[in-house]
C-alpha cells in the first residue's frame, strides 16, 4: 500500500483499510528514521482501529510508537509502549504477536529476572504455534552464549 492507495480507501469509506494503509506507512517511515513521520502516521492509524475496534490494530500502532521510542534511544518509552501492546495481544490471544512484544521487552529489561520472564512467555506462545523457527530463533537470541540482543527486532514472520 502506499500513498495513491490512502484516497481510495478514503473514498469508499474503508476505515480499516484506511487505518492499515496509514500504520503500513508509518512503519515506512520508521525504515527511513522518519520519526516524526512515523509519529503521525501512528497516532493517526490509531485513532482509526479504534475508531473501527480492532484491538490488533490499536496493539500493531502502540508498538509502533514503542519502535519509534528506542529508534530515538527512549527505552522507558519504548517498554512502556511495548507493555502496552503486550496487554493487547494478550487480550486478544495472538500468540505470534504476544512472542513478538516479549522479545521486545526482554531486550529492553535490565532486571535478569524480568527479562527470563518475558523469554519464558514468548516461549510459551510460540510453542502453541507451529513454529519451531521462532523457538530456535529466541534460544539462539537470548542463551548465555549470545547474550541479549540489542536492537529488541523479533525474528521476521
Amino acid at each position: 500500500m502506499s500513498e495513491a492507495a490512502l484516497p481510495l480507501f478514503r473514498q469508499v469509506g474503508d476505515a480499516l483499510g484506511e487505518a492499515n494503509c496509514i500504520e503500513r506507512l508509518g512503519d515506512i517511515a520508521l525504515e527511513r528514521s522518519d520519526h516524526d513521520g512515523g509519529k503521525v502516521r501512528c497516532k493517526e492509524a490509531l485513532r482509526l482501529f479504534r475508531q473501527v475496534g480492532s484491538v490488533q490494530g490499536e496493539a500493531i500502532c502502540i508498538q509502533g510508537q514503542g519502535d519509534i521510542a528506542l529508534a530515538q534511544s527512549d527505552h522507558a518509552g519504548a517498554k512502556a509502549k511495548h507493555e502496552n501492546a503486550l496487554a493487547l495481544y494478550r487480550r486478544i490471544e495472538q500468540p505470534y504477536s504476544i512472542g513478538c512484544a516479549c522479545v521486545r521487552l526482554a531486550n529492553l529489561c535490565d532486571d535478569g529476572a524480568e527479562r527470563d520472564a518475558y523469554i519464558a512467555e514468548a516461549r510459551r506462545a510460540w510453542s502453541g504455534i507451529d513454529r519451531p523457527d521462532l523457538l530456535e530463533t529466541l534460544e539462539r537470541e537470548f542463551s548465555a552464549d549470545s547474550g541479549i540482543g540489542g536492537d529488541g527486532t523479533p525474528p521476521a514472520p
